[in-house]
């Protein structure tokens, strides 16, 4: 780790429930999830040739915290106090959970170590698992999960497959540089700013249905679109992840399966914008065909720092609640206090809509960029939906109201010159 004393690796999650469901049954369920998934226990220890190991330490107990406050007292616990740094090397658990009933709700808090879980391990894993339990069911245990996948990763290093994947990455990556909008370096810690942009959901499947695309390729289209606006390249090279959960054995597995993979967007002016839409698939399938490359080889090899990145997580199983009691319950990923995160978006299902969310450290990129960019991003699939047949050089990325203001602005005072 290079910052271990930062929250960036944290993971952290809230589910506010009625008081119905009562503070002890909560408690009693999430003890009895805990035992059920051993690598939640996961302890790392460096090797004696510097490489690190994981394994289950079962006797490492992760207790449950139960206690009442006000509203007001967890509000601010949330703000400031819950998500606190983890030590992967320390003898502390990676994972915290708390329980707090307040006048109004139940809440259970929940932050793990990145390095043992991932955003799929919370929702559905872990959520859906809970809602099990919490009804009296139980969880089977995994035959195959965490330890094994990245043995059997390990061993596919240096294997043809392994040299065609990074012989690709080397030709297509040749010479270029992971966009930024940022001019600090790299990694540069600081607080986590975030920004929200929505576009209906209804309207986007329907348009989406009818030219035979996934909703997710005409949001990475309209991110492709717009960063290749904003930093004047054709070919904007980023990053995205994929779930790391090909093989379906790890389906139901919690841990860090998710896979960083770059993605080179060919934006060319000319290129018509549903063509464009639909290219994006192809690039996607590249990520799984040669993903026995791992992100940090990929980087070392070719001298690369990441930059920006984007994901589309708006899948039904993704959506951020869970049933208790047949009670829908909101889950929350709070603002993490801090990231050395560059510009990442995210697109998220959030009722009727999909949400497009704007992060990054703040030292990297200012709250002004994440909001003209969100906004971008929400105006660039406005205007795809709306004209398809047009070319990527014709499409605007700013509304009408924001291009008039700019030729307002640009226009100057009126002289008569006589």
């Amino acid at each position: 780790m290079q910052h271990p004393k930062s929250t960036r690796y944290n993971l952290p999650n809230y589910i506010f429930m009625p008081l119905s469901v009562t503070r002890e049954r909560v408690v009693s369920a999430e003890q009895k999830l805990l035992e059920s998934f051993p690598e939640l226990h996961t302890r790392f220890v460096v090797g004696e040739q510097g490489e690190i190991r994981q394994w289950t330490d079962m006797s490492m107990p992760i207790p449950v915290v139960s206690r009442k406050c006000t509203e007001e007292e967890l509000q601010a616990y949330i703000n400031d106090g819950f998500v606190r740094p983890f030590d992967p090397l320390g003898s502390e658990p990676l994972f915290r959970v708390e329980v707090v009933e307040t006048e109004k709700d139940i809440c259970l808090l929940s932050d793990g170590f990145h390095g043992i879980v991932d955003g799929m391990s919370f929702a559905p894993i872990l959520t859906t698992a809970f809602a099990t339990i919490f009804e009296g069911g139980s969880v089977e245990p995994q035959p195959y999960g965490l330890y094994q996948a990245a043995e059997d990763e390990v061993a596919t290093f240096g294997t043809p497959l392994y040299q065609r994947a990074k012989a690709y990455y080397a030709e297509k990556f040749a010479g270029k540089e992971m966009a930024t909008l940022s001019h600090a370096q790299s990694g540069t810690i600081g607080q986590m700013g975030r920004y929200k942009a929505i576009v209906s959901r209804n309207v986007c499947d329907d348009w989406c249905s009818e030219h035979g695309v996934q909703p997710n390729l005409l949001f990475q289209a309209a991110f492709g679109h717009v960063m290749s606006v904003l930093t004047r390249q054709e070919k904007v090279a980023y990053t995205t992840v994929n779930h790391g959960r090909m093989d379906k054995r790890l389906r139901s597995c919690v841990g860090m399966f998710v896979k960083t993979v770059p993605i080179l967007a060919d934006a060319a002016p000319s290129q018509r914008v549903i063509d464009f839409v639909r290219s994006q698939r192809a690039e996607l399938m590249s990520t799984i065909r040669y993903a026995a490359y791992p992100f940090t080889h990929f980087c070392s090899d070719l001298q690369m720092k990441p930059g920006m990145m984007f994901n589309f997580m708006a899948v039904a199983n993704m959506e951020e609640y869970t049933m208790v009691d047949g009670v829908k319950t909101r889950a929350v990923q709070p603002v993490r206090n801090e990231t050395g995160s560059d510009l990442c978006v995210d697109i998220y299902l959030k009722d009727e809509n999909y949400e497009i969310r704007v992060e990054s450290s703040l030292a990297m990129n200012d709250a002004d960029t994440l909001q003209m960019v969100a906004e971008a991003i929400r105006v660039a699939v406005c205007n795809m939906m709306a004209h398809p047949e047009l070319t990527l050089g014709e499409l605007n990325i700013v509304s009408d109201e924001e291009r008039d203001a700019l030729i307002q602005l640009g226009a100057g005072e009126h002289l008569d010159i006589r």
